[in-house]
């Protein structure tokens, strides 16, 4: 259980960008891209809360 929570955190927090950033189609589909990468690469590092940031500010750079 305590593993599977910071994914929904990272899923609830990127569900809410997705809509801020949902006005253009090439944005959000680069950004999913993006956020598949980034989780795979958390869930197989298990970098925990590190991954957090970076992904964030990924999709605020976008």
């Amino acid at each position: 259980m305590r593993q599977a929570w910071p994914e929904t955190v990272v899923l609830i927090s990127l569900l809410l960008l997705f809509i801020k950033i949902r006005r253009t189609k090439s944005r959000t589909l680069l950004f999913l891209f993006i956020l598949r990468s980034n989780t795979a690469h958390y869930s197989h590092e298990q970098q925990g809360m590190n991954a957090l940031p970076n992904t964030v500010h990924s999709a605020s750079a976008l």
